[in-house]
């Protein structure tokens, strides 16, 4: 776990720079593999639901992912996660509290794989855009208690004796 960490804070700049001065869309094939992200726009805050697919190949028991969450110069969030025998994983970054809607965002990840020796960038995921939103994600407030319900009168007495009517 110390070796991934120290991967995490050794290879963030690295694949900053990869995604931040990648040729522009269309001017090659893309040498990276799909990122699906979920929402792409919201408040700070919010959690966003990161997958991807094909991490590790042959030796994807050794691999791991880390996911970031980027401006055009630095990253504001990392998470990292384990991948299914399969290659594939999904886990959940948070845009930073505080995080200014006037910026441009980015989510990315990076497939790494641990041989035993040293920690090697298998694959890399596509950046994908994150609209932040000035809104503001408060925190789930309870639902207000309801006022007691009012209690039912006692019934009244009965009359003693047979009343009389004149008049």
């Amino acid at each position: 776990m110390k070796s991934r960490r120290a991967a995490l804070v050794a290879t963030t700049g690295l694949a900053l720079a990869a995604a931040l001065f990648a040729a522009p869309a269309g001017a090659q094939e893309s040498e990276f593999a799909p990122l699906d992200i979920t929402p792409t726009s919201g408040p700070a805050g919010t959690s966003i639901t990161v997958s991807g697919d094909d991490c590790g190949g042959e030796q994807a028991f050794n691999a791991f992912v880390q996911v970031y969450f980027a401006n055009e110069t630095d990253v504001l969030n990392a998470v990292e996660t384990e991948i299914a025998e399969t290659g594939s994983w999904s886990t959940q970054i948070q845009v930073p509290a505080g995080t200014d809607p006037a910026g441009t965002y980015s989510v990315f990840a990076t497939c790494f794989v641990d041989n035993g020796e040293d920690i090697e960038v298998n694959l890399e995921y596509e950046e994908v855009a994150f609209d932040v939103t000035g809104d503001v994600v408060t925190p789930s407030q309870p639902a207000p208690t309801p006022a007691p319900a009012p209690t039912a009168a006692a019934p009244a007495a009965p009359v003693p004796g047979d009343p009389t009517f004149s008049g």
